[in-house]
């Protein structure tokens, strides 16, 4: 059964990895795009600029769910879980300070931070919560902590 499933899931597949990250890459760099160099410019009666201004930040917004899965799929695909989250958090710590100097104008904020942090955050959750899996064998119990860890880790990222 599994091996039907896994050949008609072949069949189906239309878009690659590879094409989902220019996607979001594409939909990232519109929104940056937007947020660099429209949000300053508006005005209240901007009428033309604020509908491409509004039509950028949707498509924008198509990136971080495709990056989010991304970030599933490569966890479930790397060899290092380890060398991935450590790769996340080397990446946000070297894309912070110009992260802030684009977005705050400082050199360092501490409330407001690059989204791989985030990522990084949605990966140690996946990581615990599929290490439970394979731990804990009743399914109720499991679902339980693994909403309280996903409840904590968010409290947390506030």
């Amino acid at each position: 059964m599994k091996e039907k499933i896994n050949n008609l899931c072949s069949k189906v597949q239309f878009l690659s990895g590879a094409w989902l990250k220019l996607i979001a890459i594409t939909s990232m760099l519109i929104d940056h795009v937007n947020k660099a160099l429209i949000y300053p410019n508006l005005t209240s009666n901007d009428g033309v600029l604020t509908v491409v201004s509004n039509l950028f930040d949707i498509i924008g917004r198509i990136a971080f769910p495709l990056f989010c899965f991304l970030l599933v799929e490569g966890y479930f695909k790397t060899r290092s879980r380890k060398k991935y989250l450590f790769n996340l958090l080397l990446f946000g710590v070297i894309s912070e300070v110009p992260f802030d100097m684009f977005t705050t104008a400082c050199f360092f904020n501490m409330n407001w931070n690059n989204v791989m942090f985030t990522l990084a955050l949605v990966l140690i959750t996946i990581w615990c919560i599929d290490t439970l899996k394979e731990r804990i064998k009743n399914k109720v119990v499991w679902v339980f902590v693994s909403l309280v860890i996903v409840t904590v880790i968010g409290i947390f990222s506030m």
